[in-house]
């Protein structure tokens, strides 16, 4: 499964809710209910945490972001920071892309990559280059 397919499945899950099995004791046997794992409703009561420099270790190589951003555990956000005169785009042609094929299970979650040198930052998702019509100057 490729890291957009299970991003995408992620998503869902994340959107609509987990489907659980649980048991229903007025009729007898099994039901399934979905189990929200982000409060869509009320945010505030979600836990975020940001980490710097969070190492993640895949099969061959080591990999540590700039910044991660977790909601409820799971990693949202990746944010690369570059020098003041480096190009934020190079976050996403460089360090980016060589998380996207060193760690991609960091991936399957993530709604959000953020690459910025200070003065000019780039936003965009899991399938951005950092060039597109998904990301842009903020």
């Amino acid at each position: 499964m490729t890291e957009a397919a299970a991003n995408e499945d992620v998503y869902k899950l994340l959107k609509n809710g987990v489907p659980v099995q649980v048991a229903d004791r007025e009729h007898g046997g099994q039901r399934t209910e979905r189990v929200n794992i982000i409060d869509w409703q009320n945010p505030e009561t979600n836990d975020f945490l940001v980490v710097n420099q969070f190492t993640i270790i895949g099969t061959l190589y080591t990999r540590r972001p700039d910044l991660v951003g977790f909601v409820n555990g799971l990693p949202l956000v990746i944010i690369e920071l570059k020098k003041p005169g480096v190009p934020a785009q190079q976050a996403f042609s460089g360090n980016l892309t060589s998380y996207k094929s060193d760690v991609p299970q960091l991936f399957w979650y993530n709604a959000l990559m953020i690459a910025s040198n200070g003065t000019d930052s780039r936003v965009g998702s899991l399938t951005s280059d950092g060039n597109d019509s998904s990301s842009g100057s903020v």
